[in-house]
């Protein structure tokens, strides 16, 4: 079985096989994870990409509706890039109702390999 990244939090499972690995019958949870991780991380910090990344954060304290619109491009145009195995079919980005410093990203999305659909959602805050 091919094995695609490994499984986070990372947890040893043998002197053997070291970490959990996620592989062919984990497609779901690899573009996921995939999704997740270009919202979350900003150019520069992946060493092998330095374009890599939406950059979520960036935007905590500095939001108007100018500003949900470029979040919601940046990310649209990153998951393109960077997990093509997946078709967007929704990118919204709103102001938490519950924290004025808080943002709610929802993606859905399809996978057509494993014809499969799906929601990713995270609040990003301050904390």
């Amino acid at each position: 079985m091919p094995v695609y990244t490994v499984k986070f939090p990372l947890d040893v499972v043998s002197k053997r096989d070291t970490f959990d690995v996620l592989g062919e019958n984990d497609i779901a949870e690899v573009v996921r994870f995939n999704i997740k991780s270009t919202i979350l991380t900003c150019p520069g910090e992946r060493r092998s990409d330095p374009e890599f990344g939406a950059c979520a954060k960036r935007f905590l304290f500095d939001f108007n509706n100018g500003q949900y619109e470029t979040l919601r491009e940046e990310i649209i145009s990153q998951v393109n890039k960077y997990v093509p195995y997946c078709i967007l079919d929704e990118v919204s980005v709103i102001a938490s109702s519950e924290n004025e410093n808080a943002v709610n990203i929802l993606v859905r999305y399809t996978i057509p390999d494993i014809d499969r659909q799906d929601v990713f959602e995270i609040t990003i805050s301050e904390l």
